[in-house]
């Protein structure tokens, strides 16, 4: 019997802890920099249809007409869209080479994740631009 209730006591003690030291790190999550502003921004999942959108040039013609109105509506300060949003656990990734070093092997290239995104992505988000230039629309 003395050796139930130990066991019991000592397994609510690991419990009890691992919930403190889960909510103490919930709360450090809370407070890390993003590396975005996610305060003030609505989020919108779009799937256009293959049959009226099936290639990469309608497909961007719409979402930066979509921008373009969405811009004009009273309260909204900026707009841009993405194709994956940050911390969504989606992305693209491809491998890429990097010029003037040696070409690697075939199971050695570097993997990069990339993303499309408008021209107002970033300000909509709150990254700041550290060195370069803003992206343009193409055409």
């Amino acid at each position: 019997m003395d050796f139930l209730l130990v066991t019991e006591i000592a397994l609510a003690m690991v419990l009890t802890l691992s919930a403190g030291l889960l909510f103490r790190d919930y709360l450090r999550l809370r407070g890390a920099d993003l590396g975005f502003a996610p305060n003030h921004l609505l989020t919108a999942q779009v799937s256009l249809p293959s049959t009226r959108y099936g290639d990469t040039a309608h497909q961007s013609a719409f979402f930066l007409n979509a921008m373009s109105q969405i811009q004009t509506l009273p309260g909204v300060t900026t707009a841009g869209a993405v194709n994956y949003l940050p911390l969504s656990g989606d992305f693209d990734s491809t491998t890429f080479g990097i010029e003037g070093r040696p070409r690697p092997r075939d199971t050695e290239w570097p993997i990069g994740q990339s993303s499309a995104v408008t021209p107002g992505y970033f300000r909509s988000m709150g990254i700041p631009l550290l060195r370069g230039r803003v992206f343009q629309r193409n055409g």
